[in-house]
């Protein structure tokens, strides 16, 4: 490609702006810029915090953590003594539920009536798919694999 005389002195006229403007920034230390950022975003934290705080329960309700289970606390005395609130970041923070335990899963029921909703809760141990998938007892035999 070849290049005429008019074109370099264009081409260096515009690299000569484009440091200039570089050099009209404010210089500014990579540590003032983040601990600003950091302060702004522990503001917009502690906001976010407020608006997640548990509701306060009905007066003269006691609660009382969970020993080994973080996710929820149990009511001790109140309109809801022995339920336990949810304590997780969910849309169900906040809110009362039983707990029913069965062998492999817990179920967390909360409401009641058409309002009732049941979250299942498999246990780590205990895999979903494993817990639904039970032979049929049919008394015959099986059938054969695709290899043999």
């Amino acid at each position: 490609m070849r290049v005429e005389q008019s074109q370099q002195a264009d081409v260096v006229k515009s690299q000569s702006g484009l440091a200039g403007a570089a050099q009209a920034a404010p210089k500014t230390a990579f540590a003032g810029v983040l601990a600003a950022s950091t302060s702004a975003g522990a503001n917009q934290g502690g906001a976010e915090q407020a608006e997640r705080a548990l509701p306060k329960g009905p007066k003269g309700e006691t609660t009382r953590a969970v020993k080994d289970h973080p996710a929820y606390i149990e009511v001790m005395s109140g309109p809801r003594n022995g339920m336990l609130i949810n304590t997780t970041n969910n849309e169900r923070r906040g809110e009362a539920f039983v707990l029913v335990r069965r062998d492999d899963r817990d179920l967390h029921i909360y409401g009641t009536g058409k309002d009732r909703r049941v979250i299942i809760s498999w246990h780590k141990d205990q895999p979903a798919h494993d817990a639904d998938a039970t032979p049929p007892k049919t008394g015959g035999a099986t059938a054969p694999t695709a290899g043999a």
